[in-house]
């Protein structure tokens, strides 16, 4: 299911790039038109989330600052490495001149995103990530119950101090995934994502409220179901499938300059003809590889020289 959030928002990036008056495309990538709600592999994502790390908290027994820790080492150093490498190309190739003083608010979680992205665009959704992670090692020793509890409060403190938007409340939906794949009977659980999955379709293909904020309902509320299902289901999935969630992050970080890449091509006379969808095709395909690449020689051995070098000071 990871793999299949990242790469709806690497759809959803190709019908948005292809939109750019700076490309000057007019209306040659309309087709993408049905892949305009597929920013809700982000929804999807925050779901997930939510769900695993109550999943963790409930039966590991870490401490906070351990499981804290383990939760900065895992999405944190590449997320470094790849907004670094942005603010390096965006300054040198570019001339966007990104300051060293934004770049560090990128990096520590501090961009006021309601009001511009990090020097890495992707990374808005880190920032909820990183408050999540935090709120959840504050309550972390508590019941199941009481975690959820003291997770809705603190959630809705930040959501009115904070510039935060109603997307936040996915965590907590993710809590009850977890809840209802644990207490629930396996055939409520069926029915409720036969409901679920076919209100989430219909909303991905005719969703357009001029009001984003309430995302949230319509796709965060079907995915508790969906992600409830996933996890309890005895479908066993390919290896590539599988391999796809794990190299999700990497794709996740990379596949927008991968779409951006792919558009400068795009507007060359001799692809002028190429009909958009071949062209989308090749695109999807060369952003998973980047990403498990990125993945296989940068996100992995980076993982695991943390894990030697801190795992005595962090489980």
């Amino acid at each position: 299911m990871r793999g299949v959030a990242a790469n709806m928002v690497v759809l959803y990036h190709f019908q948005e790039t292809g939109l750019l008056e700076k490309y000057n495309f007019g209306n040659r990538y309309e087709a993408f038109s049905p892949f305009r709600n597929f920013f809700t592999g982000v929804d999807l994502f925050f779901v997930i989330s939510g769900f695993i790390m109550f999943y963790v908290a409930e039966f590991k027994t870490s401490s906070r600052w351990s499981f804290l820790m383990s939760r900065i080492m895992r999405i944190a150093p590449l997320y470094w490495v790849v907004s670094v490498f942005q603010f390096l190309v965006s300054n040198i190739f570019f001339e966007k001149e990104f300051s060293l003083y934004y770049l560090v608010r990128s990096l520590t979680f501090m961009v006021n995103t309601n009001e511009i992205s990090p020097v890495l665009g992707p990374g808005w959704t880190l920032q909820y990530e990183m408050l999540f992670y935090l709120i959840l090692g504050i309550v972390l020793r508590n019941s199941l119950r009481n975690k959820l509890i003291l997770c809705c409060i603190l959630l809705f403190i930040c959501r009115l101090m904070l510039p935060l938007g109603n997307i936040l409340i996915e965590f907590v939906f993710g809590a009850l995934s977890f809840i209802l794949a644990k207490y629930f009977p396996r055939r409520v659980i069926n029915s409720l994502m036969t409901v679920s999955g076919i209100l989430f379709i219909f909303m991905l293909f005719n969703y357009d409220l001029q009001n984003g904020s309430l995302r949230y309902i319509f796709f965060g509320v079907p995915a508790i179901a969906i992600v409830a299902f996933a996890s309890i289901t005895k479908i066993r999935f390919s290896r590539t499938l599988v391999i796809s969630g794990d190299y999700s992050f990497s794709l996740y970080l990379t596949h927008i300059f991968v779409v951006s890449l792919m558009y400068k091509v795009f507007s060359l006379s001799i692809f002028l003809s190429y009909n958009p969808f071949i062209l989308l095709v090749i695109g999807l395909l060369l952003c998973n590889f980047i990403g498990f690449l990125c993945w296989k020689f940068v996100e992995r051995p980076l993982s695991d020289l943390l894990d030697s070098k801190f795992r005595k000071n962090v489980y």
